[in-house]
């Protein structure tokens, strides 16, 4: 039977590849088909682990399959994709089962026919984890050509963005922010003020297990570094939200007194607006839309 995780992460995938849905939509909605948290986490790490690393996924599923990625159907490259994902970067998964579940997984959607194609590229990748066929870092960082590969494919983003900072930064720079780009985001709330404070919510955190720390930046930003899924909290009777702290500062730059009429007008998921809301401690207007 493949793994439920696996069915969700291939079922964002696909929606966000044809369009038919963003990723956190995508995420949301294939989350709440799973029944066990760590299959939610699971589902989510592997779909956004793709999108993040795609560049050398799909370089490296070329190679393997000696096909451009154009020339296989949709729905074999996204198990392809995540396959190999959990190869290179889920070293906990057993191989067979990653591989197993996808030669599978292509059985499920149809595509029979590509049963030995996935087997075989995805044993490959196992086979070749620790020496693959990726684009060597350059031995002169004023070798254009050379960079530009190593950056867009080994550091996986896109060859137009990496040209454009390779250019402005030097190889250096570039290659320090790309590096830094890639990594997974820490979760990261925002205390309401309306409800509590930093510090009290904290210390009710730490009382039940959840082990958070200031933000670098934000006021009101608290990183959770270990602990219980929040789902296990019940009601957080709205003394926190998650918010990155990029979208915390974001409403910090209307000022401490923004004023007794705001208007939020790219104000979705709500982040932001309800951020603005609590600066007027229940004393002027937001107009939210987007």
């Amino acid at each position: 039977m493949i793994a439920p995780a696996r069915i969700a992460a291939y079922d964002i995938l696909s929606a966000v590849s044809s369009g038919r849905a963003t990723l956190p939509t995508a995420v949301a909605a294939a989350r709440a088909t799973l029944h066990d948290d760590r299959d939610r986490s699971l589902a989510a790490e592997i779909a956004v682990g793709v999108l993040r690393w795609r560049a050398t996924l799909d370089h490296l599923i070329e190679h393997f399959g000696r096909r451009r990625i154009d020339r296989l159907d949709p729905e074999v490259v996204e198990i392809l994709r995540l396959g190999a994902y959990q190869l290179l970067h889920l070293t906990r998964v057993p191989a067979a089962a990653v591989v197993d579940d996808a030669v599978d997984l292509a059985r499920r959607v149809g595509k029979r026919s590509a049963c030995g194609l996935v087997n075989a590229v995805l044993r490959e990748i196992s086979r070749k984890r620790h020496a693959l066929p990726q684009p060597p870092k350059p031995l002169s960082p004023l070798d254009r050509d050379t960079s530009v590969a190593y950056l867009s494919v080994t550091l996986s983003h896109p060859r137009w963005l990496v040209e454009r900072w390779y250019d402005r930064l030097g190889f250096a720079d570039a290659e320090r922010w790309l590096s830094f780009n890639n990594r997974p985001a820490p979760l990261t709330l925002r205390a309401n003020r309306l409800r509590t404070s930093p510090e009290a919510l904290r210390a009710g955190l730490a009382d039940i297990g959840i082990a958070v720390t200031p933000g670098r930046y934000a006021p009101d930003a608290l990183i959770v570094e270990e602990g219980q899924s929040l789902r296990d909290l019940g009601p957080s009777e709205g003394r926190f939200l998650v918010q990155d702290e990029a979208s915390q500062l974001v409403s910090l730059l209307a000022g401490p007194d923004p004023g007794p009429l705001v208007l939020d007008t790219c104000a979705s998921p709500g982040g932001k607006t309800t951020a603005l809301a609590a600066t007027l401690q229940g004393r002027g207007l937001v107009v939210a839309c987007d």
